[in-house]
C-alpha cells in the first residue's frame, strides 16, 4: 500500500525550536535592536542571545519589552494602551 503522505522539499521547511518563539515590541532603536525582531527560541533563550545581549548593554529596557510567542497578541494590545504596563515601559524606552 502506496503512502499518499505530501512531502514538502526540504527547501520549503521551516524549522521551527521546541521551545517557542519570542518577539521584541518595543521601540526601534537604530543600530540597537528593530521593532517587531522576532526570535526564534523562547524569550529566557533570547536574553542569552549575543546580539540581545549587546542591545540590553545599551538600553536594559528592552528585556522588558521582549515577549513569547503565546503572549504576543494580548502584549501587542497593551504595549499601545495607555495605562498598561507594557505601554509605559515602552514609552520609557521611547524617552531613554
Amino acid at each position: 500500500m502506496k503512502d499518499n503522505k505530501p512531502t514538502v522539499p526540504k527547501s520549503a521547511a521551516v524549522t521551527v525550536k521546541d521551545d517557542g518563539v519570542s518577539a521584541y515590541l518595543g521601540p526601534n532603536m537604530p543600530g540597537i535592536i528593530q521593532t517587531g525582531t522576532i526570535y526564534p527560541c523562547a524569550k529566557a533563550k533570547a536574553l542569552e542571545r549575543e546580539d540581545v545581549k549587546l542591545a540590553l548593554a545599551k538600553k536594559p529596557g528592552i528585556a522588558e519589552l521582549i515577549v513569547d510567542g503565546d503572549e504576543l497578541a494580548e502584549a501587542n494590545i497593551k504595549v499601545k494602551t495607555p495605562g498598561e504596563d507594557l505601554y509605559r515601559k515602552y514609552m520609557a524606552l521611547r524617552r531613554a
